[in-house]
């Protein structure tokens, strides 16, 4: 259509996220938020790039929220450190809304190991226009180079040591069936 212009999408980050623990299940890898213009949208994948230094085998069971609860896309590591996001049929926002999306996974890993998730190029998010059908034109500027990202530094537990056995006595050389 000659004269009109797509819709467009752009990605901010959003929140303050804590640093999560080692081992710790549905840890908040990232946080951020999908506004359209000109048109709705369809939200239909995101590529992911970790900047940190936690191995892709360390971050399983990764899956996409809106800010009630509500499941809307699953993640994969794809072991290049990339999080693929897939949200299927697709995730629609309407002309002029927006919505937050937080990312959560289960880590493994080491104490002092970082996760730096952003978006490395325009065509690494996937959404389709609803008046046009084309893919939206992309603006994520405030997450594309690694400093923009959320910066987690997985944390170690505590672990405490004490002596729960018997107190200490004196045993002679030559006695029989002293228990220890």
């Amino acid at each position: 259509i000659s004269g009109a212009s797509g819709g467009t999408l752009t990605v901010n980050k959003v929140g303050s996220l804590s640093n999560p623990k080692v081992g710790q299940n549905n840890a908040q890898l990232t946080e951020f938020k999908l506004t359209t213009a000109t048109e709705a949208g369809t939200v239909k994948r995101m590529r992911w790039l970790n900047g940190g230094t936690v191995k892709d085998a360390d971050i399983s069971n990764i899956v996409v929220k809106l800010l009630d609860g509500t499941q809307v896309a699953t993640g994969t590591m794809n072991g290049n450190s990339y999080l693929d996001l897939d949200f299927g049929a697709g995730y629609k926002i309407i002309k002029g809304d927006n919505r937050v999306f937080q990312v959560f996974g289960n880590l493994a890993g080491k104490k002092d190991e970082t996760i730096k998730l952003y978006l490395e190029l325009n065509a690494d998010t996937l959404a389709v226009g609803d008046q046009y059908g084309f893919g939206m034109a992309i603006t994520d500027d405030d997450l594309d180079v690694v400093g923009d990202a959320h910066s987690l530094t997985l944390q170690g537990g505590d672990l405490t040591l004490a002596f729960g056995g018997p107190t200490a006595t004196n045993i002679g050389t030559d006695t029989s069936d002293t228990h220890f």
